[in-house]
C-alpha cells in the first residue's frame, strides 16, 4: 500500500495526503520491524542462543523424510517465490521512474524490505526444515514458516478499519504504461 501511497499518479487518484502517506510508512517501518524480529528470533533458536545445543543438518536414514524434505522445500519456494518477484518489481520500478514518486528512496527502500523478508525466511525455512527428521514435523513447520512472509498482510488487515490508506484501497489500480523511463 505505501508503493502505491508514494507513486505520485496512483495517490493522486486517491487522494493520498502527506499524513496518511506517513502513516504507511509507519506500517511498513512496523510490519518489517515485526518480521525481522520473528526471523531473528527463529534463528537465534536454530543457531543456539540458549546453549542446549544447534540444531544439526542431518541426512535421515528414512527415504521418505528425505524426499517429505525436499517436496516441502520446493513447495515453501513456490509460495515464498511471488514475494520475491514483487519486492524485485518496486525496486525495479522505482529505480526506471524516479520522477514519478514522492520519494524514491523510500518506494526502493519498500521494495528492499519485501525482497529482504522474503531471503531470510526462504533461509530460515530451508536451514530448519532441513533439521527435522518426522515427515509430520516437516509438513508443519512447513506452513508454519510460511506464515512469516504475511506477517506484513496480517498487520496490514488488522489495521484496515482504522487505516485512511485501506478505505481508499478499492480505488484504481496503479497502471503501469512503460517499463523504463528513457533519458535524454
Amino acid at each position: 500500500m505505501l508503493f502505491r501511497a508514494l507513486h505520485e499518479p496512483s495517490a493522486e487518484k486517491m487522494n493520498i495526503s502527506n499524513d496518511d502517506q506517513g502513516y504507511a510508512v509507519q506500517a511498513v517501518l512496523v510490519s518489517f520491524a515485526m518480521q525481522s524480529m520473528l526471523i531473528i528470533i527463529i534463528y537465534g533458536v536454530i543457531f543456539d542462543w540458549d546453549k542446549s545445543g544447534p540444531y544439526n543438518v542431518n541426512m535421515p536414514k528414512d527415504c521418505i523424510v528425505y524426499l517429505c524434505r525436499i517436496l516441502s522445500i520446493f513447495l515453501m519456494h513456490l509460495q515464498i517465490e511471488p514475494f520475491y518477484n514483487l519486492g524485485l518489481d518496486m525496486m525495479k520500478f522505482s529505480k526506471n521512474h524516479p520522477s514519478e514518486f514522492r520519494s524514491f528512496g523510500t518506494a526502493f527502500l519498500v521494495g528492499l524490505f519485501q525482497y529482504l523478508s522474503t531471503c531470510g525466511v526462504e533461509l530460515c525455512g530451508v536451514y530448519y526444515l532441513c533439521t527435522i527428521n518426522t515427515v509430520i514435523d516437516i509438513v508443519a513447520k512447513q506452513v508454519a514458516i510460511f506464515f512469516l512472509i504475511r506477517v506484513a498482510d496480517f498487520y496490514g488487515k488488522a489495521l484496515g478499519k482504522t487505516s485512511k490508506l485501506a478505505s481508499k484501497k478499492d480505488a484504481n489500480e496503479m497502471k503501469v504504461d512503460s517499463y523504463r523511463e528513457i533519458a535524454d
